[in-house]
């Protein structure tokens, strides 16, 4: 388990390194979408907010993207217009997320085809 986190680890530090060089590149945020995240992850998330959501929605996330979530950021920059918060990922549109389309992933997966 050691040589998993220093290696996770290894890659949070590149992670957060990209950012960086991407923004010095891109200064006017000419890349398709980096006009609205900037390369600025949302803020990490909190034990308790992660706790919270893990039992309200009965899922065990991996501990990488835990990792990620609590070292570099909760959604914000990644490609075209960012990454989505983790709270966005539980309705079933991304563009709909009122309280009646969220996902109960304690359910089977529903889709079976493309």
């Amino acid at each position: 388990m050691p040589n998993i986190i220093s290696n996770l680890s290894e890659q949070i530090a590149r992670i957060k390194a990209k950012f960086s060089q991407l923004k010095k590149k891109d200064r006017n945020f000419q890349i398709f979408g980096a006009d609205h995240h900037k390369y600025k992850p949302n803020p990490v998330i909190k034990n308790e907010t992660l706790a919270a959501l893990e039992e309200t929605y009965q899922v065990k996330l991996p501990a990488e993207y835990v990792l990620f979530l609590q070292q570099i950021g909760n959604g914000g920059a990644g490609p075209f217009y960012g990454l989505d918060s983790l709270q966005k990922s539980f309705y079933e549109g991304l563009d709909f997320t009122n309280e009646d389309s969220k996902t109960n992933f304690a359910l089977p997966f529903p889709y079976k085809e493309a």
